[in-house]
């Protein structure tokens, strides 16, 4: 499963969750993403952007609904 979005400027890492695991991925070119492997596809997910880290602060999620795939 992947989910991808744009970020906000300036933020340089995500924070993304997934059925209580949480990962961290890098922002580049303002856009992110994130991949689980071996989990089952599903067109709603519990993924979600849980924070934003700009300027080095985590930030909660501020933009809209991310894609999945």
């Amino acid at each position: 499963m992947t989910m991808w979005g744009e970020a906000p400027v300036g933020a340089d890492r995500i924070r993304v969750e997934f059925e209580g695991d949480v990962h961290e991925e890098t922002v580049s070119g303002g856009v992110y993403l994130a991949a689980w492997w071996n989990v089952p596809s599903r067109k709603e997910s519990s993924a979600r952007v849980s924070a934003f880290r700009i300027d080095g602060k985590w930030i909660p999620e501020m933009l809209p609904e991310a894609r999945y795939e």
